[in-house]
């Protein structure tokens, strides 16, 4: 029997934790609107809302990945916890190609500003074509960070 825990060559788990000078439930809020997903994070070229929550917020999400010689199609699940200000999120069927789950929690830290803590583990197919491959294992929770930290700065100007 294979130990799902067991390390593998195409899963990747990543965390990091970055400072945003916006308030936390402004960046919740922005972060819960999935479908602006490829304005700021690379490698996704659309987003599809399959479902909404009674709040409006994306619960089934189907994502088109953009690569150099072509792209895919995932959907991700979402879950929102207000009260913690965090988001969770897992990728949708079992036997998908792209295996996503993960969690962004923002902590107030100052009137204004708060940390974003970004917490992802990714493991992809090793039926992946390997142009594909390459650049799911290769998007740092850092990076991830940085790109949603930049873009909610210019939103809120």
């Amino acid at each position: 029997m294979t130990d799902p825990d067991a390390p593998s060559p195409n899963r990747q788990a990543d965390a990091h934790c970055e400072r945003i000078l916006r308030d936390a439930e402004i960046c919740f809020r922005l972060f819960s609107d999935v479908r602006r997903l490829p304005e700021w994070l690379p490698g996704v070229r659309a987003a599809h809302v399959r479902h909404l929550d009674d709040e409006g917020r994306p619960l089934e999400v189907e994502f088109l990945s953009s690569a150099e010689r072509g792209g895919y199609v995932y959907s991700v699940r979402y879950r929102y916890v207000p009260a913690d200000l965090t988001v969770t999120w897992e990728s949708g069927a079992p036997a998908a190609l792209r295996q996503v789950t993960g969690a962004a929690t923002f902590m107030p830290t100052a009137p204004g500003e708060c940390d974003l803590l970004y917490e992802t583990s990714i493991e992809v197919a090793a039926a992946l074509p390997s142009w594909a491959l390459a650049p799911q294992q290769d998007r740092p929770a850092a990076q991830l960070c940085r790109a949603f930290r930049i873009w909610v700065e210019r939103q809120t100007g």
